[in-house]
């Protein structure tokens, strides 16, 4: 009866260990497979921010080629926007302010419709207004260019141009400054010299 009582205690010992061993495998499993899901999400997040950084760059460049092709494509339009952004700033951004939060708006708004007649019509607003703010950039890297010129006389008036654009560009895409400040700004002024530079009139400060 002794040898019995002490086989059935040997067994229940053996039983213990196994079931611990089992269990710290499979907590151990577990872990493993928690670490590995970890890993992946840092994975997609460092995929999330370098497919975010290529597009921001990628629209700086888009923005930098649109503006200089604007200087060259259409010089009288770009010229009329700068002289009005030199004549008075303050208020061809509150031209731009006022274009975005009516019209701006309002295209998004029909964007966000489910008829196609409504999205598309949606979408000729936003495209008409980006159009107005090319030709306002133009005219914005002219007034840069200007100011290069007259610091260094021995730069090319491509050279000038190019410079002038890479510098507000690159202003733009300046983190947290330029993404929240200073492209807005941008953007509005250039959209307000845009729609402005349409009459062809010059300011009166700029004729003769």
């Amino acid at each position: 009866h002794g040898s019995i009582m002490a086989d059935q205690a040997h067994g229940s010992h053996l039983g213990l260990l196994a079931y611990h061993s089992w269990s710290v495998g499979h907590k151990s499993r577990t872990v493993l497979a928690r670490t590995r899901e970890a890993s992946r999400g840092d994975a997609m997040t460092i995929g999330d921010v370098l497919a975010t950084l290529g597009a921001i760059v990628g629209f700086g460049a888009c923005a930098w080629a649109i503006s200089l092709g604007a200087a060259l494509l259409f010089p009288t339009r770009c010229a009329t926007a700068r002289d009005h952004v030199r004549e008075s700033a303050a208020r061809t951004f509150g031209v731009g302010l006022a274009l975005v939060a009516s019209l701006g708006l309002f295209g998004l708004v029909l964007i966000g419709q489910a008829f196609p007649a409504a999205k598309l019509l949606g979408w000729i607003i936003e495209l008409t207004l980006l159009t107005f703010a090319s030709l306002g950039s133009g005219g914005l890297v002219m007034l840069v260019s200007e100011r290069i010129r007259q610091l260094d006389a021995s730069v090319t008036p491509y050279q000038a141009l190019s410079r002038a654009s890479t510098v507000v560009f690159l202003a733009a895409l300046t983190p947290a400054l330029g993404w929240f400040l200073f492209a807005p700004v941008i953007l509005m002024v250039a959209l307000g010299c845009g729609v402005r530079s349409l009459s062809l009139r010059r300011p009166v400060s700029q004729m003769g």
